[in-house]
């Protein structure tokens, strides 16, 4: 390789750096419009670094201008050179007060000051190139000289808003490492470039040729300046520089071997050659480039590509029934588990809860954010995104590297925040935000999922609560009743006490009178019971262990009835209950059970099983007793329906209303004579799926 040849891809490098940096800015700023100076500029910034090292590897592409054809063409390269480069100092100092959390806007005189000066140093600069006679210095030795200026009125900015508190502690890293290759790199070549006018000659009298060190001190300056926005880009950097090489590559290939193919040819061959490689150029540039770039995807970000999938199935995976806030924790778990930021929080709207993960303070956040999404932005986005400083303050604060809302086609449901640290990084370039949008997106029709199942849960228990105050109101006279025949006989036989106090029946007469009242206190309690607005508290329930638990309480009752007991609950079984309300449940069927056997002397056998079938936990009760006839079978369970001479008719519909609130069912079925099985079925938990 020339030296030309080295000295164009040392400018190069830098050049293909700071255009992939430009062009992912100015998507940016096309596809998301965000609001805010900070998105304005960083594409003029960017674009002038990439065009200023674009212009310094033209100039060594034509050392001649071109064979003598366009005398004047390094005359105006050198032109754009120099206000490519102050042009690029001046944006920065423009930059740095609107990075500031409480965003500076520069006034008008200010504008006017920096631009000025920055036209006044171009004009000064650009002298050389009309007046080659002229004593003061060098092109390259003014704008040096100005980039100098610049860097210590940003050192005294910058020192002035972090004792203000305005300025991100997350950019001090990246600040000083720019800083230092700034400030070294502008010394180096400044050194170089003024002992160079003493010793090499200039280009046709315009300015002077860089030597080798300035050369590589020029390349290292534009690469350091890059690296803090090459880091925060890291994968689109890496795919579309390694595709950009290979292009290049193939390029140069083509251009070196190409004379060499057509070397002897007659001029008809020579020209079928050329279109040929014209071919091959263009099969290189058009589909050869999505393929590099699939390939570089595949082998180099295959994990992100996983780790979407992975996100994708958790979430299709995770229940709506743990509700918005219990499915909001899981979600950000495995949110933290897959993609490894430093901490992740969710804050819903209205009030309705939060969730956080990993090392993320979410209370300043909280108490800064808006209850209503209205003036934030609709798309993900940075603390640059946001106009009012309270806010700001707070994701700087909490170390925000990016928001999502979470939004379903039915409403607005909060925000994820992601926070980030030096060496734990979620967002790596645009492709990750899309991700990251992704999983809001598909988390919040889960949310939606979740909320409307607890809507319609709510709903289902307020009509079930509506339909027992029916039932209520239309037996209240048959209740009325059946208090007022216990509550009448009470009242005779105390009526007779007072009457005759020395009786002998007076013992007998009292004992009548507690009992009567017994049954009143069983009936009201009952239908209090019935009445009463269940509140379940679901959690992971053995089953198994639970009746058995519960038939041990009838021991003693079994052995006075003479009933021969056979239990099969020995397997663990779970499933997502209320303990205490499924106790009472296979403690009311045990009862009924009982309460079957007549007074024969027929065989006396209750048997209970435990098991699964069909994805269910069951509890199988099946007695022996005088069972139930076929046309009152269906209103077994309705309230105040029994068979029992002093039966409430509420234990029943009591044992299905709870069973149903459980998400499973309840079946009874009976031959007159022979006896009743009652099965309770219910869904067991996601271990329980395992083991099916």
């Amino acid at each position: 390789m020339s030296p030309r040849l080295g000295a164009v891809a040392f400018h190069l490098l830098p050049a293909l750096v700071w255009a992939i940096i430009a062009r992912a800015c100015w998507r940016v700023l096309r596809d998301r419009r965000p609001d805010g100076p900070v998105f304005r500029l960083l594409p003029l910034i960017t674009a002038a670094m990439a065009l200023h090292y674009f212009l310094h590897a033209a100039i060594e592409l034509t050392p001649t201008q071109l064979g003598g054809r366009l005398p004047n063409l390094h005359f105006w390269l050198n032109i754009f050179l120099v206000l490519s480069q102050i042009g690029f100092t001046a944006l920065i100092f423009h930059l740095i007060p609107v990075l500031a959390i409480r965003e500076e806007r520069p006034s008008r005189r200010w504008l006017v000051l920096n631009y000025g000066a920055a036209a006044i140093v171009a004009c000064v600069a650009l002298v050389p190139l009309v007046v080659p006679e002229w004593p003061i210095g060098s092109m390259e030795n003014w704008t040096v000289l100005y980039g100098l200026v610049i860097v210590v009125l940003i050192v005294r900015k910058i020192r002035r808003l972090k004792r203000a508190g305005t300025w991100p502690r997350h950019f001090d890293v990246a600040f000083n490492t720019t800083l230092v290759a700034a400030v070294g790199g502008l010394a180096i070549l400044a050194a170089l470039g003024i002992g160079s006018v003493l010793s090499t000659p200039v280009f046709s009298g315009i300015g002077i040729r860089p030597v080798p060190i300035s050369l590589l001190a020029h390349t290292a300056w534009g690469l350091a300046v890059a690296a803090p926005f090459a880091a925060a880009m890291f994968g689109e950097m890496l795919r579309a520089l390694v595709v950009a090489v290979v292009m290049i590559g193939v390029a140069l290939l083509v251009a070196i071997g190409a004379p060499r193919v057509t070397i002897g040819l007659d001029p008809e061959l020579t020209a079928l050659a050329d279109v040929g490689i014209a071919t091959v150029v263009l099969f290189a540039f058009i589909p050869g480039r999505a393929w590099l770039s699939a390939a570089v995807e595949w082998l180099v970000f295959r994990q992100r590509r996983r780790s979407r999938h992975e996100l994708e199935a958790f979430l299709q995976r995770l229940s709506p029934e743990l509700g918005v806030v219990e499915c909001s924790r899981r979600a950000l778990a495995e949110f933290t588990r897959v993609l490894g930021p430093r901490g992740v929080g969710i804050l819903l709207a209205e009030e309705r809860g939060r969730a956080v993960h990993g090392d993320f303070a979410l209370d300043p956040v909280a108490r800064a954010w808006p209850t209503t999404a209205a003036g934030l932005p609709a798309r993900a986005f940075s603390l640059y995104g946001l106009r009012d400083a309270t806010l700001r303050t707070a994701l700087a604060a909490a170390n925000v590297a990016l928001v999502v809302p979470l939004v379903s086609p039915r409403r607005h449901w909060g925000h994820l925040f992601v926070a980030e640290g030096l060496l734990s990084r979620a967002v790596r370039d645009e492709r990750d935000v899309e991700q990251i949008e992704a999983f809001a997106a598909q988390l919040a029709l889960l949310l939606a999922a979740a909320d409307l199942l607890a809507r319609a849960v709510a709903v289902e228990r307020s009509l079930a609560h509506a339909e027992k105050l029916a039932a209520i109101g239309e037996t209240a006279a048959r209740i009325a009743h059946d208090i007022r025949n216990p509550v009448t006989a009470a009242r005779s036989l105390a009526q007779q006490l007072s009457r005759e106090p020395a009786s002998p029946l007076n013992a007998e007469h009292a004992g009548l009178i507690l009992m009567e009242l017994e049954r009143v206190e069983h009936q009201v309690a009952s239908l209090l019971r019935f009445a009463r607005r269940d509140e379940l508290r679901f959690e992971t329930v053995d089953v198994a262990a639970l009746v058995r638990r519960a038939v041990e309480q009838f021991r003693s009752r079994f052995a006075e009835a003479d009933v021969a007991v056979e239990l099969d609950a020995t397997e663990p079984i779970t499933a997502r209950a209320d303990a205490e309300k499924l106790r009472q449940v296979v403690i009311n069927l045990v009862e009924n059970a009982l309460d079957a056997f007549d007074d024969g002397t027929g065989t006396r056998r209750l048997r209970i099983d435990v098991g699964r079938r069909n994805g269910a936990a069951t509890v199988r009760i099946a007695d022996t007793g005088v069972g139930v006839p076929a046309e009152v079978l269906p209103r077994l369970f309705e309230p105040f329906f029994s068979l029992k001479a002093k039966g409430t008719g509420l234990g029943l519909a009591i044992a299905k209303r709870t069973v149903d609130a459980h998400g499973g069912r309840i079946v009874a079925t009976s031959t007159a004579g022979e006896g009743t099985t009652v099965s309770v079925e219910l869904p067991l938990t996601e271990m329980g799926r395992d083991l099916v």
